[in-house]
């Protein structure tokens, strides 16, 4: 299962509109629409993963599979984004994710997929 979410999220991180996304420098809404797109397309192919975020530090905006685009004040789940601010993650990190009373597995695949064993 480990592998499984490893190599789907490795997908969808190296999908071209993905990237355009996550290193825009500048507010694009149609690049903002193309990887919203993209994100719910791959997640409507693999049942077991719940959702997905991207995150945009640069622009300060997110993409959740489950509400769409955010700026990062408003993005709805504040607790990964204090996990990203009190650690960037070299490396895949896998870890237990709580949001409410359920708790998911989750995988942070940073922004430097050459360092990702």
């Amino acid at each position: 299962m480990l592998m499984k979410l490893k190599l789907y999220s490795l997908n969808i991180y190296e999908d071209q509109s993905i990237q355009n996304w996550m290193y825009a420098q500048t507010d694009d809404e149609l690049v903002d629409a193309e990887a919203l797109r993209v994100l719910t397309k791959y997640l409507a192919n693999e049942p077991f993963i719940d959702r997905a975020y991207l995150i945009n530090t640069r622009l300060e905006k997110g993409i959740s599979s489950t509400i769409g685009l955010a700026r990062l004040p408003e993005f709805p789940d504040n607790e990964i984004l204090l996990r990203l601010d009190a650690n960037r993650p070299e490396f895949l990190w896998y870890f237990d994710h709580r949001t409410g009373d359920d708790s998911y597995l989750a995988l942070i695949v940073p922004s430097t997929p050459a360092r990702v064993r």
